[in-house]
């Protein structure tokens, strides 16, 4: 019976069960696995070393990770596309056209598209397609005045009418950036120009033409200018009116009203007085509702009424005006007059390229330049279209060739144990005090992450990592599994070979310490009691010296003046013969905290040790004595003693080292990882080895040094 091959192969990689994703049946398959059984479900973009527009394809919402949804959306889609998927499992960047499945339409736009590359290229009859011719394509689309988003700046147009064209459209109805930022116009600023230049063009024509010559404005060229008058008075005028009528009223009542009178200030300030009257009506209403425009009226208007009645009222009431008094139904009738001016000037529209001058929009309108420019717009829309063709290609071809990887890189990590292969989100080897670390993960922040991983249990180790000039230094971190640590310290330097061969300068800028084998986690407790009993030894021994050093200068400070003053003594009494030697004086008593009580007090301390130490070895040398022939029960004792001590601290040691993870690293890098990595015995030697010598090679055991030195020995005996 022939064996099925199963959909889901599990393979082990250091107690951890990953998906084998090994071609593109593997990715087909790969829609169905649940999330929980990816290693990581999101990791940042920045992580990955592939091509960098991949990532920002896959990266559908820009938020700079990859999550599970948009691998499988991109996985999902790269599979739709083809018919053949040969391509993908042989992670090719060259696209055979008939592997596209061109049963739907947006994989037949894709060989379309393939097709008209491959004709610009003069290759009509070539039947594939590679990533660089595309790209090739792209960058003769990009650095056309075509860029497709449908925006023309005037920068890239040669034509000086249509330059001129844009720049009067940008100048009056405002521009749009296009997709490199340059300003310029587009379709429907184009169309609104085009608008509201025939919309100014009517309506000034209404105005021109017969018709609208005696009905529009029947002032001739004063026509705008009496227009203006008329709108200027009509409120004083209609006001004097209204108040005519209460003046009639009041008349017929026999109470007369008085005007206010003005202010003191009104009367004093020229500009007071200029505001009042501006403010005051025309004139002293009349019961009859006369207005006399010539006759006693506010001297603040009287120029503008006298003008009224010259320009306006006499002209539109002829013989009924006598050139001074104005009745209200004579006044509605001047009104009138500019009701169809007003109306037409109501209907105004285009205002916005009135600037431009009519002539130039007439010209505008009559030429064929809005159409040529309406024809380059629809160019470049074009090449728009076949431009985001040939990123769609583009999209393709990339997946083709790195889905694989990147689903071994973030599905699954084999690439991680495998010697023979780097992982993506690996940076590079790095070799430092003469061994070389596989495993090397670029960090953000060094501090941060060494915060977050500190859980990992392992050594680590973060360095500064510097190029040439015109590089850009970064920081990576290096988990230490192995090898030795003598010389592993902040200021180390080495060097890094990343991914693509080239060579970086490293220094070590941080490290959290861990043990990295059994024996130096037995050690880690032992070195600790022995650090704190040095620290406690090197704090007791500084105060000494510094209680040494007052003493030593105190004394110093006192010999020092008593030799001064004996001199200046001996200085001052005259030559005499020395007087008999007196007695020895009887020795004071030592002052607490005196130099020669501190000698007394070092010397007793010194005796009380010894002593101390020889009463220890009598009494061991005693008990042996005693035991005779039981001496082995001494050994025992000591055996027992060291195993008291041994046996927890080589356990807590041993599951200490158990508990590393490699996890824990990357989720201090901003990975989502589902399962755990464990540093398992073999993992361990992938990642720290010593470097193999050459197959050829021979030790010459001589040390060169000793000859050397007797060299200089025996020339410095020569005379």
């Amino acid at each position: 019976m022939a064996r099925t091959r199963q959909k889901f192969i599990f393979e082990n990689y250091g107690g951890t069960y990953q998906l084998r994703i090994a071609s593109a049946d593997d990715l087909a398959a790969l829609e169905e696995l649940a999330e929980p059984f990816w290693v990581a479900t999101s990791a940042p973009a920045s992580q990955f070393t592939c091509d960098p527009v991949l990532l920002e394809r896959i990266d559908a919402d820009r938020n700079n990770r990859i999550k599970s949804s948009e691998i499988r959306a991109a996985s999902r889609w790269l599979l739709r596309m083809l018919r053949d998927r040969s391509g993908v499992t042989a992670r090719s960047d060259t696209l055979a056209l008939d592997a596209l499945d061109t049963g739907h339409e947006e994989s037949q736009r894709l060989q379309d598209t393939a097709r008209r590359i491959l004709q610009n290229l003069a290759r009509p009859d070539d039947t594939t397609i590679s990533l660089g011719q595309v790209r090739d394509r792209q960058a003769i689309l990009s650095k056309a005045i075509y860029n497709g988003d449908g925006v023309i700046p005037p920068e890239g147009v040669t034509d000086q009418d249509l330059r001129t064209l844009i720049i009067d459209v940008m100048s009056t109805m405002g521009s749009v950036n296009d997709v490199n930022g340059a300003p310029g116009i587009n379709k429907e600023l184009l169309d609104a120009f085009l608008s509201s230049a025939r919309d100014l063009v009517t309506w000034h024509r209404q105005r021109d033409g017969e018709a609208g010559k005696d009905i529009l404005v029947p002032f001739g060229e004063d026509t705008v200018a009496l227009h203006a008058l008329c709108v200027t008075l009509e409120h004083k005028i209609d006001a004097y009116y209204r108040r005519c009528r209460v003046a009639a009223l009041n008349d017929m009542l026999g109470r007369p009203g008085a005007d206010a009178s003005p202010s003191k200030a009104v009367l004093e300030d020229e500009a007071e007085a200029a505001a009042y009257l501006a403010e005051a009506p025309l004139a002293r209403p009349r019961p009859d509702g006369v207005l006399t425009l010539k006759g006693e009226v506010n001297p603040h208007y009287r120029d503008q009424l006298a003008e009224l009645a010259d320009m306006a009222v006499a002209p539109v009431l002829g013989e009924a005006f006598d050139g001074n008094a104005l009745q209200q139904s004579q006044w509605e009738r001047v009104r009138q007059a500019f009701a169809p001016y007003d109306a037409w000037a109501a209907a105004k529209s285009g205002g916005q390229v009135e600037t431009l001058g009519l002539a130039k929009l007439e010209t505008y309108l009559e030429s064929a330049a809005p159409r040529r420019l309406f024809d380059l717009i629809d160019a470049d829309v074009a090449a728009g279209k076949e431009l985001g063709a040939t990123h769609a290609l583009e999209y393709l071809l990339l997946l083709q060739r790195w889905m694989l990887d990147l689903c071994n890189n973030f599905v699954s990590f084999p690439y991680l144990y495998d010697p023979a292969r780097r992982a993506m989100f690996e940076t590079g080897r790095l070799v430092m005090d003469g061994q070389i670390f596989n495993m090397n993960l670029r960090v953000a922040d060094a501090n941060a992450h060494s915060a977050a991983a500190v859980r990992s249990g392992m050594y680590l180790i973060y360095s500064e990592v510097t190029g040439g000039l015109e590089d850009k230094p970064f920081f990576i971190v290096t988990p230490i599994t192995g090898g030795r640590l003598t010389n592993l310290g902040v200021g180390k330097r080495g060097v890094l070979f990343d991914l693509e061969g080239k060579e970086w300068d490293t220094r070590v800028v941080n490290v959290v310490d861990n043990p990295v084998n059994l024996r130096e986690a037995i050690a880690a407790p032992f070195k600790r009691l022995a650090g704190l009993i040095s620290s406690a030894a090197g704090k007791i021994t500084s105060s000494a010296e510094q209680q040494l050093q007052t003493q030593i200068t105190q004394t110093t400070t006192a010999l020092e003046a008593g030799a001064k003053k004996g001199i200046a003594a001996t200085a001052e009494q005259p030559a005499e013969a020395p007087p008999p030697p007196a007695p020895a004086p009887t020795p004071a008593p030592a002052q607490p905290g005196g130099g020669s009580g501190r000698v007394r007090d070092l010397v007793l301390a010194g005796g009380l040790a010894f002593a101390a130490l020889g009463s220890a070895f009598a009494y061991v040398g005693k008990t042996l004595n005693e035991l005779k022939g039981k001496w082995w029960l001494v050994l025992v004792a000591l055996a027992a003693g060291l195993m008291i001590v041994l046996v927890p601290t080589v356990l807590v040691a041993f599951f200490k080292l158990r508990k590393r993870n490699l996890s824990a690293i990357l989720e201090a890098s901003g990975w989502a990882v589902n399962a755990p990595m464990p540093l398992t015995r073999s993992l361990k030697r992938l990642m720290v080895r010593q470097p193999a010598h050459p197959k050829s090679f021979r030790r010459l055991r001589k040390d060169l040094t000793r000859a050397f030195a007797r060299a200089v020995r025996i020339n410095k005996d020569e005379p």
